[in-house]
């Protein structure tokens, strides 16, 4: 595990730019000629609140977002955001072979590269959180093709994502042991947020976890958290939007996309009068 070498540091606020239909349990329920577009309408309240703070954030990206809103993406890193990627289309690195995943990784360089050379690309996301046990290939994909870290492992796991007993703090997974670091690991990674308490693992800090827990719980947690490391802070821009389209998934699956959305967006702006918020590449300089 990679200690870091601050006594305190920034916490990461990482954005995954997506629409409402590309999401994992709605993306088989629409319709091609259903998927209205209404990123911009979910993404502008969440970025006029980021400007109000003088806040830098974490942007993992889709390509097809890229190429359908090239002037938000510009803005974007214009204002000093950073560009990560989130592949192409949405499809899980579980529904990729490694050949097909190097393809959309190249595919999706070249996509930002058109649209503007200077960005540079340093971090991935998978979608759906979709880097675990049967796709650790990736690492090394990802190291090959220009990434230095990634932050898709979920040291948590639920029925969907998730690897059980990785550790919590920034460090390079062996790929043939996703809960052990190895100083020759090819890629730093940077795990989405737990709490551990008596062994126990509670995620807490983005999508439904934090929609769905009491505010005044999700700061004692956190609180807790940033004695130790920095926390990472993620959403998806229809998560915090109250008109979202909505679909009929069956009582779990709209329990899990849909909770909390209306007051998501109050939690926070409360979260950012809490806490210090920053890029993940920022944060990540403060390891070694």
């Amino acid at each position: 595990m990679i200690r870091s070498v601050m006594s305190r540091s920034p916490n990461v606020l990482s954005i995954d730019l997506e629409d409402w239909f590309h999401a994992e349990l709605v993306r088989h329920e629409v319709p091609e000629a259903e998927r209205q577009p209404r990123l911009r309408e979910s993404l502008e309240p969440l970025l006029a609140l980021v400007r109000s703070r003088g806040m830098k954030a974490t942007f993992f990206i889709l390509g097809t977002i890229i190429q359908d809103e090239p002037d938000l993406v510009r803005e974007l890193h214009r204002e000093g955001h950073e560009i990560g990627c989130h592949g192409m289309t949405h499809v899980p690195l579980w529904y990729l072979t490694p050949d097909a995943f190097r393809t959309e990784l190249r595919t999706w360089r070249a996509v930002v590269r058109d649209l503007d050379p200077s960005i540079r690309v340093r971090g991935y996301r998978a979608p759906t959180f979709s880097l675990d046990w049967k796709t650790a290939w990736a690492l090394e994909i990802l190291a090959e093709e220009g990434c230095e870290y990634d932050s898709s492992i979920f040291p948590y796991r639920n029925h969907l994502y998730g690897v059980r007993k990785a550790p919590l703090e920034p460090y390079r997974p062996d790929p043939s042991d996703l809960t052990k670091h190895s100083s020759s690991g090819p890629i730093l990674e940077f795990p989405l947020t737990v709490l551990s308490m008596a062994g126990v693992r509670v995620p807490i800090a983005g999508g439904v976890y934090a929609r769905a827990l009491p505010y005044a719980v999700q700061v004692w947690a956190l609180r807790r958290i940033i004695r130790d490391r920095p926390f990472v802070l993620y959403a998806h821009p229809w998560e915090l939007d109250a008109n979202t389209p909505r679909r009929r998934l069956g009582l779990l699956n709209n329990l899990i996309t849909y909770t909390g959305i209306k007051s998501a967006m109050h939690k926070f702006e409360r979260l950012f009068d809490e806490f210090e918020f920053t890029r993940m590449d920022e944060v990540l300089k403060s390891f070694e």
